[in-house]
């Protein structure tokens, strides 16, 4: 099914997510998130593949976790490989490696700081 967004991420993060998650729904937005649309007994790369392609939006959690993940890269390289917009959303502050410089070259970033308010997830669903 269709979705606004979907949200990439390390596993590490999980609790900042499910907050990014439910402020997305707050707002409206049809956000994907693993945690909840994958279902018991679904294949999990299926399902996340077709999250990224029917999703209108990819949103990225930048982390020192998830630029060391070889799952949030490939999850990166499938929004390319569809044309999605990336919005790159650092959560925690991390030096990007090369794997992820082509990719986020040219795109304007949002920096949370470390911070889930208010007025940061409006700047997002905005």
């Amino acid at each position: 099914m269709p979705t606004d967004a979907l949200i990439s991420y390390s596993r590490k993060d999980s609790e900042f997510i499910r907050q990014l998650h439910q402020a997305l729904i707050n707002r409206g937005i049809s956000a994907w998130f693993d945690r909840e649309d994958i279902e018991a007994g679904d294949h999990w790369r299926t399902a996340i593949a077709e999250g990224i392609r029917d999703c209108k939006v990819f949103v990225l959690s930048l982390s020192p976790d998830a630029v060391k993940s070889k799952n949030v890269r490939k999850e990166v390289d499938l929004a390319e490989r569809h044309k999605k917009p990336i919005i790159p959303l650092m959560w925690r502050k991390t030096e990007i490696p090369v794997a992820f410089e082509y990719a986020l070259a040219g795109i304007q970033w949002l920096d949370f700081k470390e911070t889930a308010s208010p007025e940061n997830f409006d700047e997002l669903a905005g």
